[in-house]
């Protein structure tokens, strides 16, 4: 009689353990479903600012070997070369691109 009741209690055991297993499975799968919705939603999202024609490019000078005042020189100069090209109407410099999540960093 023992050996039949100690089948029972691993028998509903097992039966908690797999429902258990399906709650969380269910858990996360809504979890992953409201995440993705969320980002589809952000992606919709006005930044405030017109996307339009935006050209980002990154630039590390100092892997050329610029260095103080040259890189000094060099940043406060590309701007304006970079607004003599035909077509660009503007061209700012920023160490952190605007909704990047990127880090400071030596280029720009």
């Amino acid at each position: 009689m023992t050996g039949e009741s100690n089948q029972g209690s691993r028998w509903n055991f097992r039966k908690l353990v797999v429902m258990g297993e399906v709650a969380v499975s269910l858990l996360l799968l809504t979890g992953a479903g409201l995440l993705v919705r969320t980002l589809s939603k952000l992606r919709a999202v006005n930044p405030g600012f017109n996307q339009d024609g935006v050209f980002l490019v990154w630039v590390d000078p100092t892997l050329l070997g610029y260095r103080g005042d040259k890189l000094a020189s060099l940043y406060s100069q590309l701007p304006d070369a970079i607004r003599t090209i035909p077509g660009v109407r503007s061209a700012s410099m920023s160490a952190v691109p605007p909704l990047s999540r990127d880090q400071w960093r030596t280029g720009v």
